[in-house]
Order: structure tokens, then C-alpha cells, then sequence
């Protein structure tokens, strides 16, 4: 688990703050985006192990980036 990184994705930014604490303090390394060419372009480049992402984002929701990836 130590060093594993997580893509976290969402538009309301307590909810991605939040989120980074709690799994940083868990010893994951934290990425976060707020929209969907922010998120593709940090997963392409950092291909995270996991991705934690919104559906209801601005521009392109969850599922279209997820069809993207």
C-alpha cells in the first residue's frame, strides 16, 4: 500500500480536500483534478492505481472520461 497513488476527481473542492487528508494520512500518494482534461491528462502521465472520480463533473462527466481512459 505504501506509495500506491490515488487520482482523486471532483468539482466540489471540501469534498476532494477532504478526501486527500484522510488517504495521505493513510500513506497513499494524492493527485487531484477538477474537470476532465485535467483528469486525463494526470492519468495518462502518472497512471495512478486508483482513480476516484465524480460523475457529475463540468464539461465531461465520470462516465465520458471513463470511456476515455
Amino acid at each position: 500500500m505504501e506509495g500506491e497513488t490515488i487520482l482523486i476527481v471532483g468539482a466540489d473542492h471540501k469534498v476532494v480536500e477532504l478526501a486527500s487528508i484522510k488517504l495521505s494520512n493513510a500513506g497513499y500518494i494524492i493527485l487531484t483534478a477538477s474537470n476532465g482534461e485535467m483528469t486525463l491528462e494526470k492519468a495518462r502521465k502518472n497512471s495512478p492505481d486508483l482513480i476516484l472520480i465524480d460523475l457529475n463533473l463540468p464539461e465531461k462527466n465520470g462516465l465520458e472520461i471513463c470511456y476515455e481512459l
